[in-house]
């Protein structure tokens, strides 16, 4: 007759067990997610983390792992190896190390930040070397039993006869970069040439400060040179007679065309680059 009193007293104990045990598991829980949720990002106000709540046992840890802050967490401390170097330039924290054109701050063959890798500006490919400037490249498809890959040549490349000390990032945004290239420093002022890079452009746009700039190729092109565009006035219709049209790949006579109207590129503007006849 005494079972369904101990069954009784079984099930009391498993409530006071209960009670005892479910708040200790929330606090368990509360403390494990205070953990695990907070971190310390760089700018922002100090938040509380594993110190705060173990206080004690942080700085043991600490003090044996040399140099770990006991208030945040038991871990040392480490900057890493790749560290932002002069190449960024302007560019302020957060660094935008996603971007399209890291390569040229933290890339290369050595991956030590000496930004000597390509950025994929498409339909270009930049680099903007140490020993050689801005170095733009159409790429080539290199076709393997087992891989493709897009190799890198000098198509054209910009850089100024004084030569460039340094290189950096002036300006940028979602879609363009602008890096400048400094020459030595003479009478106060340094020659520089900004280079904007604008992905997805085909064009890319040069501005030159007191700087001569130079140009070579590795391509098929044996020199190029500035002339000064002919004017109408000198009787001149031919499409091959006006740098910009020629530019243009424009045919016959553009200065005036057959219809009597000149075409834009006559003042060395590309403007339209249809067909040379326009109505």
């Amino acid at each position: 007759m005494s079972q369904p009193s101990d069954d009784a007293a079984a099930r009391r104990h498993l409530r006071r067990g209960a009670c005892v045990i479910a708040p200790l598991l929330l606090a368990a829980a509360a403390i494990y997610g205070r953990i695990i949720s907070r971190r310390r990002w760089e700018g922002r106000e100090p938040v509380k983390g594993y110190g705060h709540a173990f206080p004690k046992r942080a700085k043991v840890r600490s003090e044996a792992l040399k140099g770990a802050a006991a208030k945040w967490v038991p871990f040392e401390a480490r900057a890493h190896p790749d560290g932002p170097t002069k190449l960024w330039g302007t560019t302020q924290r957060p660094y935008p190390t996603g971007a399209w054109w890291t390569n040229l701050v933290v890339g290369g063959p050595s991956s030590t930040g000496d930004g000597l890798g390509a950025a994929e500006a498409t339909p270009y490919a930049v680099s903007v070397l140490p020993d050689r400037g801005v170095v733009l490249s159409y790429g080539d498809l290199l076709v393997a039993n087992a891989s493709l890959t897009l190799g890198a040549a000098a198509d054209l490349v910009v850089t100024m006869r004084e030569g460039f000390e340094e290189r950096r990032v002036e300006a940028w945004d979602d879609l363009t970069m602008t890096m400048r290239l400094e020459g030595p420093k003479k009478k106060g002022s340094r020659p520089r040439i900004d280079a904007l890079f604008a992905r997805g452009s085909p064009y890319v746009t040069f501005r030159v400060d007191g700087a001569t700039p130079a140009f070579s190729s590795d391509a098929m092109i044996a020199d190029l040179y500035a002339v000064d565009a002919p004017s109408n006035a000198s009787g001149i219709t031919s499409c091959a007679a006006f740098p910009a049209c020629a530019a243009a790949s424009l045919k016959g006579d553009c200065c005036p065309q057959p219809s009597g109207v000149a075409h834009p590129c006559c003042d060395g503007h590309l403007g339209d680059q249809g067909p040379p006849e326009v109505f």
